[in-house]
């Protein structure tokens, strides 16, 4: 029990044991043949109702105001705990039979109930507390044995009244403390109280002068307690009889009333008497009124229950009439939506573009459509009641027989691929849809419906072989071929064109065209792209550079289509790559080759021109510098003529001088070749070489060790270096870096320059270079021409650069420049 739930029953059980005591205290008050036994004694109705409304654990309660009343009147502890002992059992013993032969605390719902409960209650179980009671007085020596019976009789008389008056009250207004009156019935219930008022003080109020002890006015008070049991509630009568047993035992107790006699606890032993029968009357008529209302109510409802189920069954049985005859008239119509829909389904069916037949369990056909009579040329009886097994080969008839078998045994539709010969025999191919039927009566039937698919079938076979010639031809090409995405995404390549561009098939489908596409050639290629998906061209074709995994450019021969679905939209491209790269190098060396030839060609002519116009030219000047000498040394220095001569000599000089760059380039002078360390006449040409160039550049000389021999002419080959030097110079007019280099090289096969080819082998390699403006290519396809200069007038004959092809050629060596505008040259020789 709970801590809130342990308080509550505490304050029950005190607020018991405080109204037992006050109730208690108040019956002792009109106690006479001893100080503990009285007539009126109201604390056994109050124990009685409570153990029958709170149950048998109350009685702490009880026993405790039992035993506090009885303590503080007479006796001593010993016997006051003997009389609480027998009120507490007294209230329990009655409350029990009660329960157990009267219908507990509905005990007054009933007449039967009531007479048991005047027996039980009040007649048997108030001996209990009578006989406990005298019995400890009388051992406890506080009651006479002679007494015994005076005292036991009151004892137990005040017990019952208090049973039957004050019980009814507590009982019945515990069950129903609400009132549910009507305006009349409260009007006839405030009526009533007037009529037992007065009536209580007429009979014992003493109000009249009359002696009325010796007339039976006492009755007066029956009828209005009858009256009450028949037009109010058994509540309502329990508490008129608690009502009017107030106010008989107080004027009893003052002496008035039929009753009266000496002593006084006679009269108010009478009273009892009277007032427990009067009780008695009114509870059992109160009861019976109850119960009779009950059975009326019971009987109309009853009434009311049968006169429903008679118009219920009254409108079931006209409704099961209306029925019936709606169920005829739907039965006939069904019967005609039946036909009709049969004529439908034969009719579809018979025009279905599919077969369509139905089986029994044994497989016999028991329905065939016309198609069915079409495609195999033969009637409907032809398949009727017979089986596969009458009609197709046995291989064919057990396979739709395994079919049939299995959608029946699983009993779901099935789709189901099925071959049969066909009226020219044949094989034809078809799709069959076939489900369990049950009739009406439960009977099993196979359906199906089977589509002819053996055209299908044939153009699906022939699209597998295209695909597969397809991607037997795709995979196989000699050239690189791709199926390509309208966003450039690979979606299929070959085996060619991964060995073209050096990357393998999973790198490819990864990324996109774009990705290895030249950047020089990608906005041509995607404004094709552009075209074809917008429909303005259907193919294209272009020459284009793919970047080889390992880097270097791969140039493709590029054809382009694209392929849409049925709604015209874009699918994927195809591309076809024919490698191109030998070729177009071929094509870049062819000319390179004619454009060398020419400019050989060109050289050589001009070369030619230049050693004739030379050797004539310098026999003349051979005469004007000897006549010039020879005149000089005949005229003193202060003669006016030997300005002029000297003027004339260092013309012929210059022109003489001219003359030689010419012949040098024309490689017509005479050279005194012999084998010689090149980097010694490096070192040699060195001071020189300083002297020609600005203070600003800066001057690095980069010796190979274990340099190869040459034979050349050494001054030859230092007005070479001369020449390459001062050039470099006059390209850097704001300094820089001046170098000059040797090492041994070794050609593995054939390699070009700007002005020969040659041939694979060892070399040893002079190489000058600079950092200044750099040439672009049309300045160098013109270096090595006589005469030709980027110089401004005056500062330059053109012939330095020409002088150096003159000297190298006539050495039977090579000359290559490269050079980048704003990057400097490098000449190698």
């Amino acid at each position: 029990m709970t801590q809130s739930g342990l308080r509550g029953r505490l304050a029950v059980i005190a607020f018991l044991a405080g109204l037992y005591f006050v109730a208690a205290k108040l019956g002792l008050s009109m106690a006479f043949v001893h100080p503990s036994a009285t007539a009126v004694w109201p604390p056994t109705g109050i124990a009685l109702a409570a153990f029958l409304v709170l149950g048998y654990r109350v009685w702490p309660g009880i026993f405790l105001g039992a035993f506090l009343a009885n303590l503080t009147t007479a006796g001593s502890v010993a016997t006051t705990f003997g009389i609480a002992t027998g009120n507490t059992l007294e209230g329990l013993v009655g409350a029990y039979l009660v329960n157990r032969f009267a219908h507990g605390s509905h005990t007054f719902d009933h007449p039967q109930d009531v007479f048991k409960f005047a027996a039980l209650a009040a007649m048997v179980s108030t001996t209990v507390s009578a006989t406990f009671g005298v019995t400890s007085l009388a051992l406890g020596g506080y009651a006479n044995w002679a007494d015994y019976g005076r005292i036991w009789l009151t004892w137990w008389l005040g017990d019952a009244g208090g049973a039957l008056i004050v019980t009814p009250v507590l009982l019945l207004w515990s069950q129903n403390a609400r009132l549910r009156l009507t305006l009349a019935q409260v009007k006839e219930a405030g009526l009533l109280l007037v009529a037992l008022l007065l009536a209580g003080q007429a009979v014992f109020g003493g109000v009249f002068p009359i002696t009325t002890n010796i007339y039976p006015l006492a009755f007066l008070c029956v009828p209005i307690l009858v009256w009450t049991a028949f037009r109010l509630s058994p509540r309502e009568t329990a508490t008129a009889t608690l009502l009017l047993s107030g106010i008989a035992i107080w004027g009893t107790w003052h002496g008035f009333g039929p009753f009266v006699r000496d002593p006084r606890n006679e009269s108010l032993l009478l009273l009892q008497a009277f007032l427990g029968v009067s009780v008695m009357i009114a509870l059992t008529l109160a009861a019976a009124v109850l119960e009779r209302k009950r059975v009326e109510d019971a009987l109309r409802s009853a009434q009311e229950e049968l006169e429903q189920r008679v118009q219920e069954r009254t409108t079931a049985l006209r409704s099961a009439v209306d029925l019936l005859k709606n169920e005829v008239n739907e039965r006939t119509q069904t019967e005609n939506a039946l036909r009709a829909s049969e004529e439908r389904f034969r009719a579809f069916m018979d025009n279905s573009p599919a077969a369509a037949f139905m089986k029994d369990e044994e497989g016999r056909y028991t329905y065939v459509n016309k198609l069915i009579e079409h495609r195999f040329n033969s009637k409907a009886s032809d398949w009727l009641g017979k089986t596969d097994y009458d009609l197709w080969p046995a291989e064919i008839a057990k396979q739709f027989r395994e079919h049939d078998r299995a959608v029946l045994a699983q009993n779901k539709t099935m789709e189901l691929y099925e071959t049969a010969p066909d009226a020219r025999g044949d094989q034809s191919h078809w799709l069959s849809l076939k489900f369990p039927v049950k009739d009406s009566a439960g009977r099993r039937f196979l359906g199906g419906v089977s589509l002819d698919i053996t055209d299908r079938k044939r153009a699906e076979e022939a699209l597998r072989e295209s695909q597969e010639r397809f991607r037997s031809a795709f995979g196989s090409a000699a050239i690189g071929m791709a199926l390509v995405a309208p966003d450039g995404r690979w979606l299929q390549v070959n085996r060619s064109l991964c060995e073209i561009v050096g990357y393998s098939e999973q790198e490819l489908l990864g990324a996109n065209f774009q990705a290895i596409t030249h950047p020089d050639d990608l906005e041509v290629d995607l404004e094709y792209v552009r075209q074809m998906l917008a429909g303005e061209i259907q193919t294209y074709k272009m020459e284009k550079r793919y970047f080889h995994k390992l880097g270097q450019i791969i140039w493709v021969l590029l054809s382009v289509s694209l392929v849409r679905d049925a709604q015209e939209n874009p699918m994927y491209f195809i591309s076809q790559n024919q490698d191109i790269t030998e070729r177009k190098l071929a094509e870049g060396a062819l000319q390179k080759s004619e454009s060398q030839l020419r400019q050989a060609q060109k050289v050589e002519s001009i070369g030619q021109l230049a050693g004739g116009i030379a050797h004539d030219f310098n026999n003349l000047l051979t005469v004007i510098n000897s006549y010039s000498d020879m005149l000089l040394s005949e005229i003193h220095d202060h003669s006016p003529l030997h300005h002029g001569l000297a003027e004339i000599k260092e013309a012929g000089q210059r022109a003489a001088t001219l003359t030689q760059q010419l012949l040098a380039f024309s490689g017509q002078q005479i050279l005194k070749p012999k084998v010689l360390d090149l980097n010694a006449v490096v070192q040699n040409i060195m001071k020189l070489v300083r002297r020609l160039i600005d203070e600003d550049i800066n001057l690095s000389i980069c010796p190979t060790p274990n340099l190869g021999r040459v034979k050349v002419d050494p001054g030859q080959i230092e007005q070479v270096i001369i020449n390459l030097a001062v050039n470099a110079r006059d390209a850097m007019p704001q300094g820089g870096q001046l170098r000059i280099e040797t090492t041994n090289v070794e050609l593995d096969g054939p390699s070009s320059g700007n002005q020969s080819a040659m041939p694979p082998g060892p070399y040893v390699m002079l190489a000058v270079s600079d950092t200044g403006c750099g040439m672009d290519a049309g300045t160098q396809a013109r270096i090595f021409e006589p005469f030709f200069t980027t110089k401004a007038v005056g500062k330059g004959t053109g012939l330095g650069l020409s002088t150096v092809y003159g000297i190298v050629e006539q050495s039977s060596g090579h000359i290559d420049v490269s050079s980048k505008v704003g990057n400097g040259s490098t000449f190698r020789i």
